[in-house]
């Protein structure tokens, strides 16, 4: 019973960090949509160009409108929520590759 009670700590624990990762997602688009602004000009992917390097990291961060976004939540949640669940020893090394 006690593994049960520990798989579910951790199971909740996976749901909260989960949300929190696609809170900032949503955070960063409102913050977009909000000041009429794109941030793809700091964080976009440019081809053939050496600051366009930095969008390597900071695009997946940036959606082009909610439907995008919001079709890309769902799927990132449960995915998150997994691989925090089953592979917590990994997970964030993981999530920085992703």
């Amino acid at each position: 019973m006690a593994f049960f009670q520990s798989g579910t700590k951790r199971f909740g624990w996976s749901l909260k960090k989960a949300f929190q990762i696609i809170l900032i997602l949503w955070i960063i688009h409102l913050i977009q949509v909000v000041l009429g602004t794109s941030f793809y000009q700091f964080g976009g992917l440019y081809p053939r160009e050496i600051y366009g390097l930095k969008g390597i990291l900071l695009s997946p961060l940036l959606h082009g409108d909610f439907m995008h976004l919001i079709s890309n939540s769902a799927p990132l949640f449960v995915l998150t929520t997994i691989i925090l669940f089953f592979y917590t020893s990994v997970a964030y090394l993981s999530l920085i590759h992703i």
